[in-house]
Order: C-alpha cells, then sequence, then structure tokens
C-alpha cells in the first residue's frame, strides 16, 4: 500500500510539473507572439495573461488584446480572450469569446461583433509550424453592428474547416447559419419592402479548397494561403420567395484569375432587379433591358421565372455559352 501511495504521490508531482512547464511555454509564446508582431510594425499589445486549469488543462485568459495589421489594415480588440489546451498535448486548443463584443476594423470601416457562447476549436499538427488539421466554431447568437446601426445578426452558426489526410493543402470547407437577418442599415440601403421576410431562410456553404500551402501559423504572421482549386458543391441563400443556388469546379491560377465551370440557380429573379432598381445599384432606364435579357436566359430553361446558367469561366472572363458577361473576378485572400 505504501509503494502505491509513493508512486501516486510521483506521479502527481511529475504530472504537476509538465502541466507547469506546459503552461510556462504557452504563457511565453503568447507574449513572445505580440512581441514578434510589434517588431514587424504591428500594434500589438496585452494586458497580462492569467493561467488555470490544472490538471486536465492549461487555460490562459488574455486580458485586453488588440492586433492591427499595417499592411491590410485590419484591426481587432477585445477586453478578453480565453485559449484552452489540453495538457498532454496543447495543439488541441479551444478559444472563447467575450459575450461583450469584439471591435473590428478595416478599409471598409468599423464594426462591433457580439456573440453568445462563441467558440472555435483548433486541432493542430505537432511541429513548430503549427499547420491546422482541423478548425470547428460555434456561436448561439450573434451580431454585427457598424457605425450606422444593425448590420446582421443571427441564430446558431456553425462553420468548419478540415484538412484533407491526403492532400494537407487541400481542406473541406462548411458553413450554416440559422435565422440571419439583415440589420436596419442593409434593409434601408438596400430599400427592402416592409413586408419583406425578417430573417432568412437558409444561408448554407460546403466544397473544398485546395491552397497552394498548408494553413499555419504563418498564414496570420505573413500571408494567407492562396486557393488554386474551387469545388463547392452547395451555396445557398433562401429568402422569402427570392432563392440563388451557386455550384463551381475551378482552378485558379496564381494571379487569382479562376477557369472552370460555374452553375446558377436564382428563382424569382425580378425580385432581385426590384431591390436593385429601389438601392440605385441599377439605374432605371436599364431596367427593361435587363428583365428583357434574363427572360431569354431563363426562358432556355422553360422556366421564365427561373435562371439556370452553366457559366464558362475562361482567360478571365465569364461567359454563357459563346456570349462574353464580363470579367472573372479574382480569388485572391488579403
Amino acid at each position: 500500500m505504501r509503494r502505491i501511495v509513493w508512486l501516486l504521490l510521483i506521479a502527481g508531482i511529475l504530472w504537476s510539473a509538465w502541466w507547469g512547464i506546459t503552461a510556462f511555454g504557452i504563457r511565453t509564446g503568447i507574449y513572445t507572439w505580440f512581441e514578434e508582431r510589434r517588431t514587424e510594425g504591428w500594434q500589438a499589445e496585452l494586458a497580462n495573461v492569467g493561467l488555470s486549469g490544472w490538471p486536465l488543462d492549461v487555460t490562459a485568459d488574455i486580458a485586453a488584446p488588440a492586433l492591427a495589421d499595417p499592411g491590410t489594415g485590419v484591426a481587432f480588440s477585445a477586453s478578453a480572450l480565453t485559449l484552452s489546451a489540453a495538457t498532454w498535448w496543447p495543439g488541441y486548443i479551444t478559444l472563447s469569446l467575450p459575450d461583450d463584443g469584439i471591435a473590428l476594423a478595416g478599409p471598409e470601416g468599423r464594426a462591433q461583433l457580439t456573440t453568445s457562447a462563441a467558440i472555435a476549436g483548433l486541432r493542430l499538427h505537432p511541429g513548430t509550424a503549427l499547420e491546422l488539421e482541423r478548425l470547428q466554431a460555434y456561436a448561439e447568437n450573434w451580431g454585427i453592428t457598424g457605425d450606422a446601426g444593425d448590420l446582421l445578426s443571427g441564430g446558431p452558426l456553425t462553420a468548419s474547416m478540415i484538412q484533407d489526410q491526403n492532400d494537407p493543402q487541400a481542406y473541406a470547407l462548411n458553413f450554416d447559419a440559422s435565422a440571419v437577418r439583415p440589420g436596419s442599415v442593409l434593409r434601408d440601403a438596400l430599400f427592402v419592402p416592409a413586408d419583406w421576410p425578417v430573417t432568412f431562410d437558409a444561408l448554407r456553404l460546403s466544397g473544398d479548397v485546395a491552397f497552394d500551402r498548408a494553413w499555419d501559423i504563418t498564414s496570420v504572421e505573413d500571408a494567407r494561403p492562396q486557393p488554386r482549386r474551387v469545388r463547392l458543391e452547395r451555396a445557398e441563400a433562401i429568402w422569402g420567395d427570392l432563392q440563388i443556388r451557386f455550384a463551381a469546379d475551378m482552378t485558379v491560377d496564381a494571379e487569382g484569375v479562376p477557369e472552370g465551370q460555374l452553375s446558377v440557380q436564382v428563382r424569382n429573379w425580378r425580385d432581385i432587379i426590384a431591390l436593385a432598381e429601389r438601392a440605385g445599384t441599377l439605374p432605371p432606364a436599364l431596367v427593361p433591358q435587363v428583365t428583357r435579357t434574363l427572360e431569354t436566359f431563363a426562358g432556355l430553361s422553360g422556366n421564365t421565372d427561373a435562371l439556370d446558367l452553366d457559366l464558362t469561366l475562361s482567360g478571365g472572363l465569364i461567359s454563357l455559352g459563346f456570349i462574353p458577361l464580363g470579367p472573372a473576378p479574382r480569388l485572391i485572400l488579403r
């Protein structure tokens, strides 16, 4: 019995020592990372890092973090962030966001993100690069507010990014948001009718993207990996009678120019024209011409209320059959 007690005591001491080493490493790593960002010209500040969670977890409470990247003009600040990692492998990380909001800023303006029960689970590959194997995020409720008022809000939101075991540069992407509600700013900007539904019926995406390199710590510190192949199984938005669905299979070159196929399905497309005209993005003089053109395209599928188009992206252009429609968008992550 005495031997068992001594073994348990020694095991407890060793485990506590390991927990202390791991906690010290995480705390030092956080301070070092912020210091390295400052030497690169970032604004990178934090008040302190508190540690807890013994014996099974190491929890780091980062007080008042603030980051601003001068290269992209993107900035972030919060009252606190909580990182929790398993003691036996600190590469399994859970990030918890504060309920009192996160301040965001970028070239397009400023916004406040508020969430409820928002967490993100990261699974990182062992090694100094901290290559991302899995990212899964969830928020019970969320909202985005700009300087002019409410922009977007919604109910439960789930998102994931999972690395392909056979191709480390490829990731499966999934996104599903419930009860997404455009705020007063967006509704006013789009001149959405008062009787239009308050929330989207569905907003979801699934597919996979192969990048030029795997996502790791340098994706935050230096430059984002760039897409090289995009397979979009389904992306859809359903808002009242308006339904939009996309599917795609494209390659992307080093300049961000896509090549491949894009399928677009739009139900009740006339509602989009009406919204665009009221919002001022489509001049009234062009409405008859655009309507006739889309009626022609819709008639190809036998239903003039629905567009079902197979588009080709080639040579930097988008075409419907032999008809060029305009330049293809560049797919570049900043």
